[in-house]
Parts: structure tokens; C-alpha cells; sequence
């Protein structure tokens, strides 16, 4: 009967690799979401920009100064998961979210 043999080698560098990829992607999201949340608030600016062209003060048509546009900030939570960009008017409704 033959006798079957086998090596394996690297397994310690292996076992190193694996333990290491969570910090590795836990990095990487931090990145994304981070990257992600700066092309959200740029987004929700260009909406606003768009969407809020003034309002009326009694019959007079008064433009929008772009404090609510000004006033965004992006905020990070949940160990940098999660971005949460809203402005900071007192009149703003709601704010806009991305989660990883």
C-alpha cells in the first residue's frame, strides 16, 4: 500500500493573515463610509441649492440666503459605521442618513 504524505506550510503566517483582516475591513469601512458621508453632504447642499429658491414675506418674494445650506455638518457614530449629515437651523425637519 503507498503511503500518502503532506506539509503544510505558511499555516502560522496564515492564521496571522486571518486574524488580522477584521481590523483590515473594519478599517476600510471606516474609509467608505467616511468618503461616502462627504459625497452625501455635498449631495444634500446641491438639493438644497436647488430646492430652496426663496419665500414669500407677506406679499414680497425674498430670496434664500443659504443659512440651512451653510449649517450642514456630518456627524460620525456607531465607531465611524454610521454618518449622519443634517443642518442646524432651528426650522430644518430632518436630516439625511447612511449606514455601513
Amino acid at each position: 500500500m503507498a503511503k500518502i504524505t503532506f506539509q503544510l506550510k505558511g499555516a502560522r503566517e496564515l492564521q496571522r493573515a486571518i486574524a488580522k483582516r477584521p481590523m483590515m475591513m473594519a478599517t476600510q469601512t471606516k474609509t467608505i463610509v467616511a468618503k461616502h458621508g462627504a459625497l452625501l453632504k455635498t449631495k444634500t447642499a446641491q438639493n438644497m441649492l436647488a430646492a430652496y429658491t426663496g419665500h414669500m414675506e407677506g406679499s414680497k418674494f425674498v430670496k434664500a440666503t443659504g443659512t440651512t445650506r451653510r449649517s450642514l455638518s456630518t456627524t460620525f457614530s456607531n465607531a465611524g459605521m454610521t454618518v449622519a449629515v443634517a443642518p442646524h437651523t432651528e426650522y430644518f425637519p430632518y436630516e439625511d442618513r447612511a449606514v455601513a
